[in-house]
């Protein structure tokens, strides 16, 4: 009986060392495989998952007698439709809910600047005209920081509620969260479980956008430099003050030139390893970055601009240089942004948390907005 119990211990504990050894094993796989997908590649827009890709290219370009178009064209001063950062979210809102409600997507902007000279269709064509929705009903509405008509889509019958053929609006709200919880919507939002609102923001920028080629040839040429240096990486930083000289009509302040020191500290704990690319809404930000980093600063040209308070200047080539510092900004090895949905945007598209740093309240913290789920 001794002996039984005896031989059954050495068999225990056999067994636990071969557990523990596969526990080492199975660990030490997933953690090279996170090192290996650490960063992405610092060249290339990252694709989209498979299956992500598949389901929301599934979803059609709905029947043409029915639209809902992103609305933002009139004379500058006179229209209103906020930053570029919140265009962005109020454009990918209306994706969904145009999908969801079985209208098609279009979209029409000449403010500050025609869209379609910086960024044209990629997998989805929300290109269209004023001229060709013409004699159709239609009616505008403008819910830009109504946060009863975001709230209201938890239980509206959309179409119910707007039966016309065209519906213009001008929105910069999230919606995904409310038409989730609609049951009238809900089964066609399935592939937005389990996944955080930067993939949901990645997936469709993914899918809606691509640089014009004007664009994209000066992106070939910023990251070509990076590319002669393969020893050297990308760290860039998108500080917004806020109001300021150069953004006078911002109505109000995030950040103050004493808060960007700290930034400065965190480049130079980077030099002479790195490349350093800044963008801001502040030209004495931006000409201390050049001062600063001399040799290791890379810019580009044009006109700071705020899109919704574009009142001077060379407003077309500021807009290029807003669009072409956000496509740069995907690419960074590391980034810093502010509490800003301009820097936050190509956060998420940029599709990993590795690298990425938050700056608020006079301080760098690492953030991840991928951790946060929909259920």
């Amino acid at each position: 009986m001794k002996f039984e119990i005896l031989h059954l211990k050495r068999r225990l504990k056999y067994l636990c060392l071969v557990l523990a050894l596969c526990v080492a094993v199975i660990f030490s796989i997933l953690l090279l495989a996170r090192r290996t997908n650490s960063s992405p590649d610092k060249y290339k827009f990252i694709r989209l998952e498979t299956n992500a890709l598949s389901t929301l290219s599934e979803w059609r370009n709905h029947s043409v007698d029915r639209y809902i178009i992103y609305s933002c064209n009139g004379r500058i001063g006179k229209v209103h439709c906020s930053g570029w950062g919140n265009r962005l979210i109020g454009i990918v809102a209306l994706y969904i809910l145009a999908n969801v409600t079985d209208r098609k997507l279009g979209i029409i902007m000449d403010n500050p600047c025609n869209l379609t000279d910086f960024l044209v269709p990629n997998i989805y064509n929300w290109s269209v005209s004023a001229e060709s929705l013409a004699g159709r009903s239609s009616i505008f509405i403008d819910v830009r920081n109504n946060h009863g008509f975001t709230n209201s889509l938890k239980k509206l019958n959309f179409n119910a509620e707007f039966p016309q053929d065209v519906v213009y609006i001008a929105s910069n709200q999230d919606y995904h969260f409310p038409l989730f919880k609609n049951k009238l919507y809900r089964n066609r939002l399935h592939w937005i479980t389990g996944r955080s609102t930067a993939l949901i923001y990645k997936h469709i920028l993914e899918i809606l956008f691509k640089p014009h080629h004007n664009i994209q040839r000066q992106l070939d040429v910023f990251l070509a430099k990076i590319k002669k240096d393969p020893d050297r990486t990308l760290t860039c930083a998108q500080i917004r003050l806020g109001k300021n000289p150069t953004i006078p009509w911002d109505n109000r302040a995030l950040n103050t030139l004493e808060s960007v020191r700290m930034i400065w500290r965190f480049f130079r704990q980077r030099r002479p390893t790195s490349w350093i690319f800044v963008t801001t809404d502040s030209q004495e930000v931006r000409d201390e970055a050049k001062s600063m980093f001399s040799m290791n600063v890379l810019d580009t040209e044009g006109e700071i601009i705020h899109m919704d308070k574009a009142y001077r200047g060379d407003i077309c080539r500021g807009m290029t240089k807003l669009i072409l510092d956000q496509w740069i900004l995907i690419n960074c090895d590391t980034l810093v942004i502010s509490a800003s949905s301009f820097g936050r945007i190509p956060a998420f598209i940029r599709g990993t948390p590795f690298g990425l740093y938050l700056f608020a309240n006079s301080s760098i913290t690492p953030w991840n907005p991928f951790r946060y789920f929909i259920h």
